[in-house]
């Protein structure tokens, strides 16, 4: 419905509708010149009269007090009181530092992302001068790569425009999923609105919007929906796009392809109404910008030249992300990161940890490695009461609880009481926009305690409501993923009989099916002696595999997302399955038995994603990703294995500890490794490293210093006499 389909009486009438009191009747009167429209609004009749040739109206009620636009009336304090609005995000926002925040980076509508230009296109028109279509901005990206920084770079940046004026500004919204799906788009709206006492209600909201009053961006909107419930959530949109009608442009924020994905565009043309989109990709920040940013943060230039740097901060890499780097330029080097034989993710997860420990230590009588243990246990049990209520917050009250009972049997009432007390400044935790509530400073810390509290329980059997009811997206199966690599021996063997055996039972409509099944085929990150080697007439919504994936053999499986970057798939025998979306980079390897793929999404060495459609390109780029075992008969196909495993695991953690003790360090006892030592080292690849201060026995450490390099690039003409000399090694 545009401006010109609707007579100016009508138009009154639909925007000052949703003001009036409940179950009380509007009246339109039509003149040549004039419209009148009557409303009852807080219990009082009210009359405004529209003036046809200026757009001008008189409150007739209120003595023909006069307002220049119906926008100006809506703005007033009577109505919306957006003046009052802009003053609250003032004051929310007046902390927010602008300076602080790295860059985004990215792609604005296939082209390459320019801040500026993005702020004008994220503008909406001036109040009173309404657009003939709506407009919306899709903003997307990977976890942690800034979407919400540059919603809230775009908010504050409009407010700080008009020299601390509160006139003129239209508000942007900043509507956040809080962790839920969208049953109801109107219940997120609602309670955004409700957490800065706006004064104005969600149903409210379109008429607003069509004037030029205010802005949404509605945030996280990928988690609002899982595969199954898409339709009635975009039926929710469908629903309120219609309403507003025109105006915008309406952001709307989620991970990356998730709009592809959903056929976002052709669902757009479902409405009845003339639509313009815009789309931002961001992306993850480029090595120069990060060593840019870590050496205005206080790194050294000796720390930013060593060959860490280039594997840590290679292209395309999580680390790359601005909230990973905020963190990272903390730890003003790589000694301490080096000195955990950690992955990034990991390593800043126990960097938290640590920093809250030794605070605590110093007022309870409790070490600091019990402390650790026990603090964990509250933070996995906050992840899980989060996904458990879908939200991304918990009460003051069962923080304490949970506390308590964590710490009840190792200290003092008094000591119970001071950390109590204590439990609402935890440091991994930051107080969430309702009173009372407290929240993780971002979905990857959740998600890290999500993981391993799913690991114990799973193994301990018990109940996890989350399971049944909520969804395992492809970002929690990542860092499960990386969990579950490094876990023992034991805890994985468990935790994958504990999946098989809920499978076996398992016999309901809800949703532990689906979950179990990402849960048992991500474990295919190691090798686990009791799985099953073979999964038939599956279907699964999400898997995340990285690195040497164990040996199976998948048929009849269809998965509607596989993240197989980094993966080597050569051990795995695709039969009849279909993969609607799978993600693969250069170190991505297939066996002679590959999936059908609807759509492939391929990140570059740089970082760049393309997606492919082309049935012939899709199946060019995977045979020419794939090992053809009846070939070369004579190399040495253990070794290059080896070589292959090793490279991989360093993508994670970077180094290896030289003892048999060690997970992978198991790996160099193989009689090839010595000879493929040797090819690296001549080649300057790989260096030795003692005394590094680290727990358990003391050994050296391994580090290659291109393994990406070394896997992504077989046919460069360097990488490629590596391994034309491993495959040489006698067998």
């Amino acid at each position: 419905m545009t401006t010109s389909s609707v007579s100016p009486g009508d138009a009154l009438l639909r925007d000052l509708a949703p003001f009036s009191d409940p179950a009380t009747e509007t009246n339109l009167k039509t003149a040549e010149k004039t419209s009148l429209v009557e409303i009852t609004r807080n219990g009082q009749l009210q009359k405004y009269l529209l003036m046809h040739e200026d757009g001008s109206l008189l409150a007739r009620h209120a003595g023909d007090k006069k307002y220049v636009s119906i926008g100006s009336l809506l703005a007033s304090p009577d109505f919306a009181d957006i003046r009052n609005l802009v003053t609250t995000q003032l004051r929310i926002y007046r902390d927010f530092d602008i300076d602080r925040l790295i860059p985004p980076e990215g792609e604005f509508n296939s082209k390459k992302l320019a801040l500026q230009t993005l702020t004008r296109a994220t503008t909406p028109s001036q109040r009173g001068t309404p657009s003939a279509d709506l407009k919306i901005m899709l903003l997307d990206g990977s976890a942690g790569v800034g979407k919400t920084s540059l919603i809230k770079r775009l908010l504050v940046q409009r407010l700080l425009s008009n020299n601390g004026s509160v006139n003129n500004i239209i508000p942007l919204l900043h509507i956040d999923s809080r962790g839920r799906r969208l049953s109801s788009l109107d219940e997120v709206l609602a309670q955004s609105l409700q957490l800065i006492r706006a004064k104005f209600t969600y149903d409210q909201l379109p008429s607003l919007i069509r004037n030029g009053l205010v802005q949404l961006a509605i945030d996280g909107f990928d988690e609002l929906v899982d595969p199954e419930g898409y339709r009635d959530a975009w039926f929710a949109l469908k629903d309120f796009f219609e309403q507003t009608g025109f105006g915008g442009p309406i952001i709307l924020a989620g991970r990356d392809t998730f709009f592809d994905q959903q056929e976002f565009s052709e669902n757009m043309h479902e409405l009845s109404l003339p639509v313009d989109i815009h789309h931002v990709r961001l992306t993850e920040v480029a090595q120069a910008t990060a060593i840019q940013w870590l050496t205005e943060n206080g790194w050294q230039a000796a720390d930013l030249e060593d060959s860490h740097t280039s594997l840590f901060l290679r292209g395309g890499s999580y680390t790359l992300r601005p909230y990973f780097l905020q963190e990272l330029a903390s730890a003003k080097g790589w000694a301490d990161i080096e000195a955990r034989n950690l992955t990034p993710r990991a390593y800043l997860m126990e960097r938290f940890l640590d920093r809250e420990c030794k605070i605590l230590s110093e007022k309870l009588s409790l070490e600091e490695i019990d402390l650790k243990s026990h603090l964990t246990t509250v933070f996995e049990e906050v992840a899980v009461e989060m996904a458990d209520t879908e939200s991304d917050a918990v009460d003051l009250s069962f923080l304490q609880m949970t506390t308590e009972i964590a710490f009840g049997d190792k200290l003092s009432a008094t000591d119970i009481g001071k950390l109590r007390h204590k439990s609402g400044s935890f440091a991994l935790l930051e107080n969430d926009p309702r009173e009372g509530f407290r929240r993780f400073p971002h979905t990857e810390i959740k998600h890290h305690f999500l993981s391993s509290a799913l690991l114990r329980l799973v193994v301990a059997s018990e109940p996890i409501r989350f399971l049944r009811r909520g969804m395992v997206t492809s970002d929690l199966l990542m860092i499960f993923g990386e969990h579950f690599a490094v876990c023992d021996d034991i805890q994985a063997s468990t935790f994958v009989t504990a999946l098989q055996r809920a499978l076996d039972r398992e016999a309901s409509f809800d949703r532990l099916f689906d979950n179990a099944v990402s849960l048992l085929l991500t474990s295919l990150v190691r090798n686990v002696e009791e799985r099953h080697e073979r999964f038939s007439d599956l279907h699964v919504s999400n898997v995340s595999l990285f690195g040497d994936v164990s040996a199976c053999s998948l048929e009849r499986v269809q998965i509607q997302r596989l993240d197989a970057a980094e993966a080597s798939l050569v051990n795995v025998i695709f039969k009849d399955c279909r993969i609607v979306h799978l993600h693969v980079d250069e170190t991505t390897r297939f066996s002679a038995h590959a999936p059908t793929v609807d759509r492939l999404h391929v990140k570059s060495v740089k970082g760049a994603v393309r997606t492919l459609f082309d049935p012939l390109e899709i199946s060019d780029w995977i045979q020419k990703h794939s090992v053809d075992d009846t070939k070369k008969n004579s190399e040495n196909k253990e070794a290059l294995k080896l070589l292959d495993r090793v490279c991989r695991i360093m993508l994670r953690q970077h180094m290896i500890k030289d003892h048999e003790d060690d997970q992978f360090g198991k790996l160099f006892r193989s009689q090839y490794w010595p000879e493929i030592e040797s090819i690296l080292t001549s080649a300057n690849l790989l260096e030795r490293r003692r005394n590094r201060p680290v727990s358990g026995a003391n050994a050296p450490f391994v580090k290659i210093k291109d393994p990406f390099g070394i896997l992504a690039n077989r046919g460069s003409s360097a990488n490629a006499a590596i391994w034309k000399k491993v495959a040489a090694i006698p067998g």
